[in-house]
């Protein structure tokens, strides 16, 4: 069975079901099955980790980054 979780975008803290922090909705995360690819660190091709974070972590704090640079991006062609 999948995990759903839910993170705070500001204060990065974890839920089981969706809440409000800091006067926003969290984000949902499919953090995968426990021992899933999804729960284990990213590794690079010679099998050495490339972070200590889980896969839906990292995947999480990337996708986050670049829709706020996507925002300030379209901030500033206006």
């Amino acid at each position: 069975m999948t995990r759903i979780i839910y993170i705070c975008q500001t204060c990065l803290r974890i839920a089981p079901s969706p809440e409000i922090c800091h006067d926003r909705p969290m984000f949902r995360c499919d953090a995968g099955t426990p021992g899933s690819d999804r729960s284990r660190p990213p590794m690079t091709a010679n099998g050495e980790l490339k972070t200590h974070a889980p896969l839906w972590w990292v995947e999480q704090c990337l996708s986050r980054r670049l829709e706020v640079k996507k925002t300030r991006l379209k901030k500033t062609e206006e």
